[in-house]
């Protein structure tokens, strides 16, 4: 009898990740399944919404954003409403796949692809919009709207985009790090209910965008004492600035 049929879970297991150029992101998870073990759970239908799989999908979408927020260059935060005299605003999936399909059509001829992150979040009166990041125009494709934000950034029109779709509205990123936080604000749990019940997506992201890199999995010492994320909890986070520090002095993989 193989260990694995004795001992379907590993525990304490450490996964290191390194997001970008400077973060560094440290995950234990209490206990793990081994591979290539099975049982008798019983699983949630894919169709079903209920509390538990919202969190979780939440969960994993907001790990997801984050890590393609970090992980690729970003030159502006964008917000894209829809014009009610150009589109349906309320046909989240049919507004999406004709972005899709114009952001793809415009890329057959650049250079500098078009790249995106996009999270979609609904108005009192169920119209959508979009919020996220974005890259690869041009400074001569926008246009300075005169209107500046409380921290004094600019922000710009991108015509084509306004010309088919409605009104939108970019501003320069200049701390990638504080914008991927603050674009957490935009995937709640209301939200995601919204998002779901339609049956879309939590957020909507170009193909090739570059992952973190996982610089180890297995387990580890640590050094000193750690500040973890919900340290009580089955999934404990620490995140380090690798312009601060590094990491073999908080940690000893094994």
């Amino acid at each position: 009898m193989s260990i694995n049929s004795l001992y379907p879970f590993d525990r304490d297991v450490l996964t290191v990740k390194k997001y970008g150029d400077n973060i560094v992101k440290v995950s234990m998870l209490s206990s793990c399944r081994v591979s290539g073990f099975e049982d008798g759970f019983n699983y949630v239908p894919k169709s079903t919404v209920n509390d538990s799989k919202l969190d979780n999908n939440l969960s994993r979408a907001k790990s997801r954003v984050m890590e393609f927020a970090l992980c690729n260059p970003w030159k502006y935060w964008c917000t894209f409403t829809i014009s009610p005299e150009k589109y349906d605003r309320y046909n989240l999936k049919a507004y999406k796949k004709d972005f899709s399909e114009f952001i793809h059509t415009l890329n057959r001829s650049r250079i500098e692809k078009i790249t995106y992150i996009l999270i979609p979040e609904m108005h009192e009166d169920g119209a959508w919009h979009m919020h996220g990041f974005i890259n690869g125009l041009s400074d001569t494709e926008l246009k300075p709207t005169g209107n500046f934000d409380k921290d004094g950034n600019e922000y710009f029109t991108w015509s084509k985009y306004h010309y088919k779709f409605g009104f939108m509205s970019l501003s320069a990123i200049r701390d990638l790090e504080r914008t991927a936080k603050y674009s957490m604000k935009y995937m709640t749990k209301d939200n995601s209910r919204n998002v779901t019940e339609l049956g879309a997506h939590l957020y909507y992201a170009s193909h090739g965008l570059k992952s973190a890199e996982r610089i180890y999995k297995g387990h580890g010492e640590f050094h000193g004492e750690w500040d973890w994320s919900h340290p009580d909890g089955y999934l404990k986070i620490k995140t380090l600035d690798l312009r601060e520090t590094t990491l073999e002095e908080y940690i000893e993989v094994m």
